[in-house]
């Protein structure tokens, strides 16, 4: 779930200050850091979810790019 919502927040927010960018690429760190590796596996499975979290949150951008929402109606 954390890489999906900061691939989602990148996506959905593409113009982010640079100091705005900064503190999420922090607490996005710090988050991935927090993940214990418990399945002995050398961090395949966290490197999994990881590649999994950013996918969806792509494909999830992809489909409401072209729903018809649109954030500021004319």
């Amino acid at each position: 779930m954390i890489a999906a919502a900061y691939t989602a927040i990148l996506g959905l927010f593409p113009s982010l200050t640079p100091s705005q960018r900064a503190t999420l690429d922090a607490g996005y760190a710090a988050s991935l850091a927090a993940l214990s590796d418990d399945g002995g596996d050398g961090g395949q499975s966290r490197d999994r979810g990881i590649t999994w979290g950013e996918q969806v949150a792509t494909m999830v951008l992809a489909w409401r790019a072209t729903d018809g929402f649109v954030r500021n109606p004319p």
